[in-house]
């Protein structure tokens, strides 16, 4: 088992310094945590999004269930840019 967890613990290290090295080759900037308000997220008043599921408002294969879904899984916080959620659900 140590031997297992000491190999996890080397390709981590090793996939960190490669992400390090590649954000500054690609000059990708530090990304910037920020909150944003549900109503601005989706574009609708909160007493329109109060109680409703967001499966009600898109689509089931919208990429933010994909997210949703790693972040509970991980339990981790993600962040996703240039994500478009439009539809006929969502005035």
């Amino acid at each position: 088992m140590p031997e297992i967890l000491s190999t996890l613990a080397r390709r981590a290290e090793s996939l960190q310094r490669f992400t390090e090295a590649y954000r500054a080759l690609a000059r990708l900037p530090h990304p910037v945590m920020a909150p944003v308000a549900a109503e601005e997220f989706l574009g609708s008043s909160s007493a329109f999004l109060q109680g409703k599921p967001l499966s009600d408002m898109l689509a089931s294969d919208h990429p933010l269930f994909m997210l949703l879904d790693r972040a509970r899984r991980e339990a981790v916080s993600i962040a996703e840019h240039d994500m478009t959620l439009e539809g006929t659900r969502l005035s």
